[in-house]
């Protein structure tokens, strides 16, 4: 009797383990992913939102060093319009190649004052209205 039970279980456990695992081993017929080299249009979409990504961080590291002290106001101002005339080029270059409306707001949400104590007083006066 237990070595029938034992058998069982056992044939029990594999036909889960394959029921389970057998759609993940499967393609699917006609469905099977297609990895293809991108297109030019596709490549310079891609630079450009990478180009992009770059310029809205670096944007987000000068304020980080901004609010840290680590750069002068002078070298703040200078640099932070050398990354928005950067920034603004990119994302006129991916709205003129149709990758759809770009939001102004992108920038923008990396400009924030140069020193935190605005940013904060504007959110106490959101909390206590």
């Amino acid at each position: 009797m237990t070595i029938l039970t034992l058998a069982l279980a056992a044939a029990l456990a594999i036909a889960s383990v394959l029921f389970v695992a057998l759609p993940l081993i499967q393609t699917r017929r006609g469905e099977e992913a297609e990895l293809h080299d991108p297109t030019p249009a596709e490549l310079q979409r891609l630079t450009l939102l990478e180009e992009r990504d770059r310029a809205l961080g670096a944007l987000h590291d000068l304020e980080f060093d901004r609010r840290s002290e680590k750069i002068d106001i002078a070298d703040y101002e200078y640099l932070r319009a050398l990354l928005r005339r950067e920034a603004a080029d990119v994302l006129q270059r991916l709205e003129d190649l149709g990758a759809g409306p770009v939001d102004p707001a992108a920038i923008d949400e990396s400009e924030s004052p140069a020193n935190g104590h605005d940013a904060e007083a504007a959110s106490d006066e959101q909390d206590g209205s």
